[in-house]
């Protein structure tokens, strides 16, 4: 869909830019009405998840509840895209991942090399969802007691927490609070990832990641990761049955 014009949030540009999956795509800001007219279709992605009403040209598609919802989101997006991209076949059902080339002299800046290190990330938008500081710690404790070669990265945005205020923290571990296209740098060159239900995380299953998931009263069946090679670990009172 080459001729398909997709609007998407300013943050994420950097992200899009990356990839050779989509070819046209623009920043809200820049969808004027020539630009519209111009292209054949357009999708606009910039919506708040829970009013999520991409537009094709003059049309609005149905307002999404993905809360509700007891399949995958990404079934959601396609159900919805297809009421106005017929094209769409029936049967679809692929992952175009982002691409994991890492950038050696860009991790060599930080101290790091290709595939000896892992990456965690400790936060969300909503504090019920995160596995707790004092977790991530005994995680970190019993993985450098096991693999004292292998380093811990821990991504870290501006409202986010660092690790270890209580206690010294490993030799092996390194805070990083970076912008998010160097996350996907970073992603580029992790054996594995760790996290809670978050975009941090979502961001690795569209990488590829191989990656393990730490989730509570939130659906990994709705929300999880696509990535080829992930655990998910699901426990505790509130969680749901549909997934």
């Amino acid at each position: 869909y080459q001729e398909t014009l997709i609007v998407v949030p300013d943050f994420l540009c950097p992200l899009y830019e990356r990839t050779e999956l989509l070819k046209r795509i623009c920043r809200a800001e820049e969808l004027s009405t020539t630009v519209g007219e111009s292209a054949a279709e357009w999708i606009d992605l910039t919506y708040p998840m829970l009013e999520f009403e991409p537009r094709v040209g003059a049309k609005v598609l149905d307002k999404l509840i993905f809360y509700e919802s007891e399949e995958h989101v990404s079934r959601v997006y396609y159900t919805a895209l297809r009421k106005h991209l017929e094209r769409l076949p029936e049967d679809f059902d692929a992952r175009p991942f982002l691409e994991r080339d890492a950038d050696v002299g860009f991790l060599s800046s930080l101290g790091l090399s290709p595939f000896n290190y892992y990456t965690i990330h400790t936060g969300s938008d909503y504090a019920p969802k995160n596995w707790g500081d004092a977790r991530y710690e005994a995680l970190i404790a019993e993985l450098t007691t096991k693999y004292p070669n292998l380093n811990c990265v821990g991504i870290f945005g501006p409202q986010d927490r660092d690790l270890f205020q209580a206690r010294e923290a490993p030799k092996n571990y390194r805070a990083l609070r970076v912008a998010l296209a160097n996350v996907v740098e970073i992603f580029a060159g992790t054996l594995f990832h760790v996290d809670n239900d978050s975009g941090i995380n979502h961001l690795a299953g569209v990488m590829n990641t191989p990656s393990l998931s730490i989730w509570g009263f939130t659906g990994p069946g709705t929300w999880g990761s696509m990535s080829q090679q992930h655990f998910t670990f699901w426990g505790g009172p509130s969680c749901a049955d549909h997934c």
